[in-house]
C-alpha cells in the first residue's frame, strides 16, 4: 500500500484526534476561565493573553466575559483590544465588559468612542453607547447626541438610557437636555418616550429646573411608563423649587423675566390640578408617582384631592397616599391620618398612619406606640420602631421646648429597650435607628450589643464607630470589637469582618496592631488587604514580609447545575395570589441553580416580603425578616446583559458577591441597575399579584417546575 493510500486510510482517525484535541483545549480553557471568574483572580496573566488571542472565537468570547465579571480597570486595554475582533459576539462582549468597569475614566471613554466610530454592526454600536453611560467620563458626548438625533428608535433608546445612567452617576450631560426634551414632546413611540423621560428624570437630580416645560408638556402623553417617569422628574423639580436655596435664587432673579415666568407657571392652579389629575390614571404605579410628586409640592389646597386616594382600590396606592399626607405636617393631615388609624382594617395602613402622626404630634404617637404596638407580636410591632424613628430632632418650623425634648428622650429609651429584645429582626431594626439618632445612646451601650455576635449587629455598630468618631477614637472599644470579630464566621460574614477592621483603623490605637497582624494570614484577600491598610494607617508603615497564604473562595457555587435545554419556573403562592418566575440559567447559572434548590427544599415557604418600595420593587427571601439574612452563605454576582425592566427578578446584595437567597422584583424599569445586580429571572405570570404585595405579606409556599420539551414535571 502506497504512502498516500495509508494517509487516506488513517485520515478519519487523524481528524478525530485533532477534533478531540480541540475539544480538550476548549474544555481546559473554559474550566480555567470559570475558575478565575468565580475566584475573582487571574491565575496566569500570560494564559489570559493567550485566551484573548486564541484562534477559537468561543474561547476569546469566554475570556472577555470573564473580564466583564472581574471588573478590573487595569484590564481595560486588553478588553478594548477585542473591540476589533473579527467575531461580532466577541466585540459585543467587549463593549459590555468596558461598561462593567464603571470606571468614570477618560481612557475607557476613548476606547468606547473610538470603537463606536468604526463599528458597523448597529447592535454593537448600541452596546457601546450603553457602555458609555456606565463608564464614560463626560468628556466626549457627541455619540449620544448623534444617536438622539437619529431616525432609528433603537439608537434613540440606547442613547436615552445612557444619558439617564450618566445622570444617575452624578454626571450631568447638560448639552443633551434640549435634545432629550424636544424628543420627549414630539415623539409618540411609548418604548422610546419612557426612556427619554427616565433620562431627564435622572439628569434633573443634578441639573435642576431645566426640564420643567418638557415634563409639563409630556404630562399629556398616555403611556403609563412615560407618565411615571415624568412625574418622578417633576417630583425632583418640586423638591428643588420648594428649597430655601431656590427661593433665594428667585428673590435674586426678580428682574429675570424667564425665572419669574417659570415660577408663575409652576405655581399656577391649572398646572397643579393637571398633576393631581394623574391620581385618576388607570395604572396604579402612575398614581403612586403622582402622590409622591404632590408630597414634594406641599400645596395645602390639594390635600382634599390627595385624601381621596386613601380609598384607592389598590393597597399600595393607599400606603403612598398616607405617606404623602404625612409630608404636609399640618392639622388637616392630622385629621386624615387619625381617621386612617382609627378605621383601617389592615395593620400596615394603621402603622403608616401612626408614622405620619409622629411627625405632627410626637407625644400622642408615642403614647399610641406604648398602648397599641409594643404589646403586638412580630411583625405587627414593626411599626413601633418606625414611629419611634420619627420622634427625634425637633421640627424645623417651631422652636424646641422641654416637653418635646422629653418625648424624644422617651422615644430613645423605648428604642434601646427594643434593641435588647426578641426577635432578632426587631432588635436589629431598633439598632439601625439608634445609630442614626441625633443623640444616640452611649458607646458603652453599643459595645455591649456586640456580645451577641450577630453579624448584622456587629456590622451596624462597627460602621457607627467608623462614622461617628475621628481618629484617634475610643481605644477602649478595641477589645469588644476584636472579641466580636472572633465570633464571626467567614466567608458568610466577610463584610462584617471588614467593617470591624475599618472601625479599628478609625480608632487608630496601636493596641489593635497585633490583632490586625494576625489577619494578614487570612485566606480571604479582602480581609488581608483591609488589615494591611489599617496597620499602615495606625503605625505609619509596615515593612514585614506578608505571610504565605492559600486563598479560599468567598462564595459558594457547588449547586446541582440546571439543564440548559429545560425551562425552570418557580411558582410562589402568597396571601394575594400566585406568581411565577422563569429562571435564567444561561445568564446566571450559579444563582439560578441556587434558587431552584431553595424552591425544591421549600426554603421560601412562610418567609415574609420584608421590603416594598411602592412603584419600584418588592423584596423577599430573608429568614430573619429584616433584610440582613440569607441562606447562610454568599453567592458570586453573575452580572449579565439582561436589562432591569418591569418584572425582572434580581439578586439582592449588600456589595459584590454578598447575595444569597433574597430576591427583588421590579415593578417599573430601573436601567441604572443594569450590570450592578444579577438578573436571575423574570415574572412570566401573576405580575398583578407582585404589584399588590404589601410589607410583611407571607410567602405561603414555593413550587419548582421543570419543563423539558413542553412537558411539565412538578417537584
Amino acid at each position: 500500500m502506497g504512502i498516500m493510500a495509508r494517509l487516506f486510510r488513517y485520515l478519519p482517525l487523524m481528524l478525530l484526534l485533532l477534533l478531540a484535541c480541540d475539544d480538550f483545549d476548549h474544555t481546559i480553557a473554559f474550566q480555567e476561565l470559570d475558575q478565575w471568574a468565580y475566584s475573582r483572580q487571574i491565575g496566569d496573566p500570560n494564559r489570559l493573553i493567550d485566551y484573548l488571542n486564541h484562534p477559537d472565537p468561543n474561547i476569546r468570547l469566554k475570556a472577555v466575559q470573564t473580564l466583564a465579571i472581574l471588573q478590573d480597570p487595569a484590564r481595560a486595554v486588553q478588553i478594548a483590544n477585542r473591540l476589533k475582533d473579527e467575531d461580532p459576539r466577541v466585540r459585543s462582549a467587549a463593549a459590555f465588559a468596558l461598561g462593567q468597569l464603571f470606571a468614570n475614566d477618560r481612557r475607557v471613554e476613548d476606547y468606547i468612542i473610538d470603537a463606536w466610530s468604526t463599528e458597523k454592526d448597529s447592535t454593537i454600536r448600541r452596546r457601546l453607547i450603553e457602555a458609555l453611560g456606565k463608564s464614560g467620563a463626560m468628556q466626549r458626548i457627541f455619540p449620544l447626541q448623534d444617536f438622539i438625533e437619529s431616525d432609528n428608535l433603537k439608537d434613540q433608546q440606547a442613547a436615552a438610557i445612557a444619558a439617564g445612567i450618566l445622570g444617575y452617576r452624578g454626571l450631568s450631560p447638560e448639552p443633551l437636555i434640549t435634545f432629550l426634551g424636544r424628543r420627549l414632546i414630539t415623539l409618540e413611540d411609548p418604548e422610546t418616550l419612557w426612556r427619554y423621560a427616565y433620562a431627564l428624570y435622572q439628569i434633573n437630580k443634578v441639573s435642576r429646573e431645566k426640564s420643567f416645560y418638557s415634563f409639563k408638556a409630556a404630562l399629556e402623553k398616555e403611556a403609563p411608563l412615560v407618565k411615571f417617569f415624568v412625574l418622578k422628574g417633576l417630583g425632583v423639580l418640586f423638591e428643588q423649587f420648594e428649597s430655601p436655596q431656590f427661593q433665594e435664587f428667585v428673590r435674586r432673579s426678580r428682574n429675570n423675566a424667564g425665572v419669574q415666568q417659570l415660577v408663575k407657571d409652576y405655581r399656577s392652579r391649572s398646572f397643579r390640578l393637571a398633576v393631581a389629575d394623574q391620581l385618576k390614571n388607570p395604572t396604579w404605579y402612575v398614581r403612586v408617582a403622582a402622590l409622591n410628586a404632590l408630597g414634594k409640592l406641599k400645596d395645602p389646597a390639594l390635600q382634599e384631592i390627595i385624601a381621596q386616594s386613601l380609598n384607592d382600590p389598590h393597597p399600595v396606592v393607599q400606603v403612598q397616599a398616607i405617606r404623602t399626607l404625612a409630608e404636609y405636617r399640618n392639622w388637616a393631615a392630622r385629621k386624615y391620618l387619625r381617621q386612617v388609624y382609627r378605621t383601617a382594617e389592615d395593620w400596615r395602613l394603621r402603622g403608616e398612619a401612626l408614622v405620619g402622626l409622629a411627625r405632627i404630634q410626637p407625644k400622642q404617637a408615642l403614647a399610641l406606640v406604648e398602648q397599641d404596638l409594643l404589646p403586638q407580636p412580630w411583625p405587627k410591632n414593626y411599626y413601633a420602631v418606625r414611629v419611634l424613628e420619627q420622634i427625634d430632632s425637633p421640627r424645623e418650623d417651631r422652636g424646641t421646648d422641654r416637653a418635646e425634648e422629653t418625648t424624644i428622650e422617651e422615644a430613645t429609651q423605648r428604642l434601646t429597650q427594643l434593641a435588647q429584645s426578641e426577635p432578632l429582626a426587631l432588635r436589629t431594626l431598633a439598632l439601625e435607628v439608634l445609630v442614626s439618632r441625633e443623640k444616640p445612646p452611649t458607646l458603652n451601650f453599643f459595645l455591649e450589643q456586640l456580645k451577641s455576635g450577630d453579624p448584622a449587629i456587629v456590622r451596624l455598630i462597627a460602621l457607627y464607630i467608623s462614622r461617628r468618631f475621628r481618629t484617634p477614637g475610643p481605644a477602649y472599644a478595641v477589645g469588644p470589637l476584636t472579641e466580636a470579630y472572633k465570633q464571626l464566621k467567614p466567608p458568610r460574614d466577610l463584610k462584617s469582618m471588614e467593617m470591624v477592621i475599618e472601625a479599628l483603623e478609625r480608632i487608630g490605637s496601636e493596641e489593635a496592631v497585633p490583632f490586625l497582624e494576625e489577619q494578614l494570614s487570612s485566606p480571604y484577600a479582602a480581609i488581608r488587604e483591609a488589615a494591611r491598610r489599617a496597620i499602615v494607617r495606625i503605625a505609619g508603615h509596615y515593612d514585614k514580609p506578608l505571610p504565605p497564604v492559600t486563598d479560599l473562595p468567598p462564595t459558594r457555587r457547588d449547586f446541582p447545575p440546571l439543564n440548559p435545554d429545560s425551562l425552570y419556573e418557580v411558582t410562589f403562592t402568597t396571601v394575594r395570589g400566585k406568581f411565577t418566575v422563569r429562571l435564567f440559567p444561561e445568564k446566571a447559572p450559579v444563582n439560578a441553580a441556587h434558587i431552584a434548590l431553595l424552591a425544591r427544599t421549600h426554603f421560601y415557604d412562610s418567609l415574609y416580603v420584608h421590603q416594598v418600595i411602592p412603584g419600584h420593587l418588592v423584596q423577599f427571601g430573608d429568614p430573619r425578616g429584616d433584610g440582613w439574612g440569607g441562606a447562610g452563605y454568599n453567592l458570586p454576582c453573575e452580572y449579565n446583559d439582561v436589562p432591569f425592566d418591569r418584572g425582572v427578578v434580581g439578586i439582592a446584595h449588600a456589595g459584590k458577591d454578598t447575595g444569597s437567597s433574597q430576591l427583588f422584583i421590579l415593578q417599573t424599569p430601573h436601567p441604572h441597575l443594569n450590570g450592578l445586580h444579577t438578573a436571575v429571572g423574570r415574572v412570566v405570570s401573576g405580575m398583578e399579584v407582585v404589584d399588590s404585595l404589601m410589607l410583611y405579606d407571607p410567602i405561603i409556599s414555593s413550587r419548582l417546575e421543570v419543563k423539558p420539551a413542553g412537558k411539565v414535571l412538578a417537584e
